[in-house]
């Protein structure tokens, strides 16, 4: 379930990146040799990125919560 957090947090940014288009990004990302691979690749980066973090949040949170009940 993190994991899928996660990558529902990189969708959202790059949705953001996308329409905020800072420096043009929008037409480099989606307009590169016609193909959608360094659009998908940043999705992929950032998927794992944030489901990494998600996953080790939820891990520490238990942890603590673990450690508070003994």
């Amino acid at each position: 379930m993190q994991l899928l957090i996660g990558w529902i947090i990189a969708g959202a940014l790059i949705v953001i990146l996308l329409w905020t288009n800072p420096s043009d990004i929008k037409a480099v990302l989606l307009q590169a040799g016609g193909h959608p691979w360094p659009l998908l690749l940043l999705w992929l980066f950032i998927g794992m990125s944030c489901g990494g973090m998600q996953v080790g949040m939820a891990i520490a949170l238990d942890h603590n919560e673990a450690r508070s009940k003994d």
